[in-house]
């Protein structure tokens, strides 16, 4: 049966990666000039995933693999392998991004920033999540149409709607290329795009590395922000980073400034929590919404043998609930980040 269940794991996987390589356009997102070979564009910075290497690999969290309790997926991977998108240019690549990959005193010294280039660098950090997020969503209407027969031969059980299915698949894509064409937009000198939540700089070695933008549903007292299911309304975003800087790390969340008032009560609970505390609130928030975590070796293992910590990765697959009715974001449900105590300390 394991090898039955990773044959069509396996199937599923290279299914989607082809439909994506063949529903890709042929210009770089960025500029709009043809690309003939896209860069290997890293979400998560390069110099970041080599802190946590180990003989050039590192750890991923699969939630395939965390809802079963077994090894579907490989976790250990390259680091080349490690959430990399390829829908920018090599020159792209290179100037979009440059102030915060080629220059970690920046990020090291966000706060004593003239407040221009403080924005410019948040402002890279969220093009380059919102760029891997539509990446990886672009491509999903075909990926269901193509590979729904085949999950309804393996789990006749589940109940999928395709039309709720599409129709919520290519909202998300609206969502993402709005994210990245507001974020391609040239700031003005003295705009203020983004607003900083939280930021702390600590003289220690996370284990971890963590870089997305997601949109919460309810914060911890379960007081909404986002309605899924109301298309009218943008999405409210939290950029989300823990950044393993050498002997330094930093932790670092923010949001678009006209969301500022949905995330008051957030900023103000994250501040008057411990450190510790704290730190395992962030590390829920972001595990019960993202995938884009990478780790070494002892943090992973640390998760892995989590039960709660499996919970929060396995809660983001496709929620079969959402996809036979008209809900958003049919690949995110509302996860119990309550429970957030019972995480391992990590950063």
């Amino acid at each position: 049966m394991n090898n039955y269940l990773r044959k069509i794991a396996f199937e599923l996987k290279n299914k989607e990666e082809e439909i994506r390589n063949r529903t890709k356009s042929g210009k770089c997102i960025a500029c709009g000039l043809d690309c003939d070979k896209f860069c290997n564009s890293h979400a998560i910075p390069h110099y970041m995933l080599k802190n946590l290497s180990k003989d050039g690999q590192v750890f991923i969290l699969s939630p395939s693999n965390a809802q079963i309790d077994f090894d579907l997926v490989k976790e250990r991977v390259g680091i080349n392998e490690a959430y990399t998108f390829r829908s920018i240019c090599r020159t792209c690549d290179d100037r979009l991004f440059a102030a915060y990959e080629k220059n970690t005193t920046k990020l090291k010294d966000l706060n004593h920033l003239i407040a221009s280039e403080k924005q410019v660098v948040l402002n890279q950090i969220f093009l380059k999540c919102a760029l891997r997020d539509l990446y990886m969503y672009q491509a999903n209407p075909e990926i269901i149409k193509e590979t729904l027969p085949l999950i309804r031969e393996q789990q006749p059980d589940r109940i999928i709607n395709p039309f709720f299915a599409l129709k919520t698949a290519k909202q998300d894509i609206k969502d993402f290329e709005k994210l990245v064409q507001s974020a391609l937009n040239p700031l003005a000198d003295d705009e203020e795009r983004y607003k900083i939540l939280y930021y702390k700089k600590e003289h220690k070695k996370y284990p971890i590395a963590a870089q997305g933008i997601i949109a919460p549903r309810t914060d911890e007292d379960n007081t909404v922000i986002n309605n899924a299911y109301d298309y009218s309304v943008d999405l409210k975003y939290l950029a989300i980073c823990v950044f393993p800087l050498g002997e330094e790390s930093i932790t670092l969340i923010y949001c678009i400034k006209k969301d500022y008032d949905a995330f008051k009560t957030f900023k103000e609970r994250v501040y008057k929590m411990k450190d510790v505390e704290r730190n395992k609130y962030i590390l829920a928030l972001f595990l019960a919404h993202s995938e884009q975590v990478v780790l070494n070796e002892s943090a992973h293992k640390m998760i892995k043998n989590n039960a709660y910590g499996r919970q929060l990765v396995a809660s983001n697959l496709p929620n079969d609930e959402e996809s036979i009715g008209d809900a958003r974001l049919f690949y995110s449900k509302a996860p119990d980040i309550s429970r957030y105590k019972e995480l391992p300390k990590l950063i």
